[in-house]
C-alpha cells in the first residue's frame, strides 16, 4: 500500500537521524525528508501524494496525543506543474492549412474553411461548430465572428485576409450541397459549417480533419486545440499583448492566457540553441 510505504520510508529516514519516537517528528524533519525527495528527482506529484499521506498519519497522531504539535500544519503541497499546450510553428500550421486536395468538391471548400477559422480566430473546436449563418458579420468589407464560447459569454473574434478569403468561398459553394425548401435539412437552425444534405458538422468531423491534414504533413497528427494554442502563441511572438489575446480567445482568466509566455519563452530558447553561436561556445576557464 503506497500510504504504508511513504510514511515508512519517512520514518526510516528519521531513524537514521536517530529519531525513534514518532512525537519527536517535527517540521524540520519533514522539510529536510521532502528536501531528500527533491534530491532524488521526484516530481512535484509523488511528492505531493507523500505529503497527503503524511497528513493523514500525522493527523491520527495528534488525536492520540492532545499535547502534540502536528507539523504539517506548516508544510504546503508543490503546486503541480501545468502541462504546456503543444505549440506548431508558423510553418508546420501553413502546411496543415494548404496542405488540401485541390478539387472540385464543396467539402474540400469546407474543411479549408474550418481549418483558417480554427487557426486565423483561435476558436475552439466546439465554438466552430456552433457557428450559424447570422454569427457572420460584415463591416467594410472585413468579416468577424461573433462566437458563443464558455460561459455563455459572446465575443466578436475578427478574421484575417485568409480566413475571410477560405469562407467567402466556402459559402459560394455550399448551396449545392443544402437541401430543403430552406436552403437548410433544419428551417430553424442555418448552421455555417453543414454535412452533405445541410446537417450541422459535428465535433468529431473536425477533429477527424484535423488529425488527417496534420498526420500528412507533420510528423504526428495534431488537434483542433493545437492550432487554438498555435494562434495564441504567434500573435505574442508577433507582439500582441495579453489583454487582446485573452479577449480574442475568451479566457475568462488572465491566467490561463499567460501560459502562452512561458511557451513563448520556451519556443525562444530553442531557436537561441539551435541559431545563436555563442549557444555553442564551451565556457572558458577564469584566466584564458
Amino acid at each position: 500500500m503506497a500510504y504504508v510505504r511513504d510514511v515508512a520510508d519517512l520514518v526510516e529516514c528519521a531513524a537514521d537521524e536517530g529519531i525513534t519516537d514518532v512525537r519527536q517528528l517535527d517540521v524540520l524533519v519533514i522539510r529536510r525528508y521532502l528536501a531528500l525527495l527533491h534530491r532524488r528527482k521526484l516530481d512535484a506529484a509523488s511528492i505531493g501524494r507523500r505529503i497527503s499521506a503524511f497528513r493523514s498519519f500525522f493527523g491520527i497522531v495528534a488525536r492520540m496525543y492532545p499535547t502534540y504539535d502536528d507539523p504539517m500544519e506548516a508544510i504546503r503541497s508543490p503546486k503541480k506543474a501545468r502541462k504546456l499546450p503543444r505549440v506548431l510553428s508558423v510553418d508546420d500550421v501553413f502546411a496543415v492549412l494548404d496542405g488540401g486536395d485541390e478539387d472540385d468538391d464543396p467539402l474540400a471548400a469546407r474543411d479549408h474553411a474550418i481549418l483558417e477559422v480554427l487557426y486565423g480566430g483561435g476558436l475552439r473546436v466546439s465554438e466552430v461548430v456552433d457557428l450559424d449563418d447570422d454569427s457572420v458579420e460584415r463591416s467594410d468589407g472585413a468579416i468577424a465572428l461573433r462566437v458563443h464560447g464558455k460561459g455563455d459569454k459572446d465575443r466578436v473574434v475578427p478574421l484575417g485576409r485568409k480566413a475571410q478569403g477560405a469562407l467567402e468561398a466556402w459559402l459560394a459553394v455550399r448551396p449545392s450541397i443544402l437541401d430543403g425548401a430552406n436552403g437548410h435539412a433544419n428551417g430553424k437552425e442555418r448552421p455555417l459549417f453543414v454535412r452533405r444534405g445541410g446537417p450541422r458538422i459535428s465535433v468529431r468531423t473536425v477533429q477527424r480533419l484535423v488529425e488527417r491534414r496534420s498526420s500528412g504533413v507533420l510528423p504526428r497528427a495534431a488537434s483542433p486545440h493545437a492550432l487554438r494554442h498555435s494562434c495564441a502563441t504567434h500573435l505574442l511572438d508577433g507582439g500582441a499583448d495579453l489583454r487582446s489575446i485573452q479577449e480574442l480567445l475568451g479566457h475568462a482568466s488572465l491566467g490561463t492566457t499567460q501560459r502562452y509566455t512561458q511557451v513563448s519563452l520556451d519556443h525562444l530558447m530553442d531557436v537561441y540553441d539551435r541559431a545563436h553561436p555563442l549557444a555553442h561556445e564551451e565556457p572558458k576557464e577564469p584566466g584564458e
